[in-house]
């Protein structure tokens, strides 16, 4: 079993602060966006609302010790960023007939490239 630590306050804040700059860099400004810290099986996750343009973005309270490297904060707030950039399409997505879990994983596969390339 791993190792994890708590994330910190100056943590979390940085988290937001990265969050929202990248929600500005991908146009999506519309959002009213929420933040929480919560136990939680990823080290952070969003959920969202195309309707309400709402987002509510969770950061896990603990984080692996082998995945917290200098970076950390950043590469996940951009992360979760760019999951709210794909919102609309992934709506439209699924409103369509598909296979499951096809969507899911398309979407995940633009993120990693979209975290490469930004």
């Amino acid at each position: 079993m791993s190792k994890v630590r708590k994330v910190t306050k100056a943590e979390f804040g940085r988290f937001q602060k990265v969050f929202r700059f990248y929600q500005l860099l991908l146009g999506v400004p519309e959002y009213e966006v929420y933040f929480e810290q919560a136990d939680i099986d990823a080290i952070a996750q969003i959920d969202r609302n195309v309707k309400g343009c709402v987002a509510v973005v969770k950061l896990n309270t603990r984080i692996p010790t082998e995945d917290a490297n200098d970076g950390w904060v950043e590469e996940t707030a951009k992360h979760e960023a760019i999951h709210l950039f794909l919102n609309r399409l992934m709506y439209l997505a699924k409103s369509r007939w598909s296979a499951e879990g096809e969507i899911d994983r398309e979407e995940e596969r633009i993120t990693r490239i979209l975290e490469r390339i930004i």
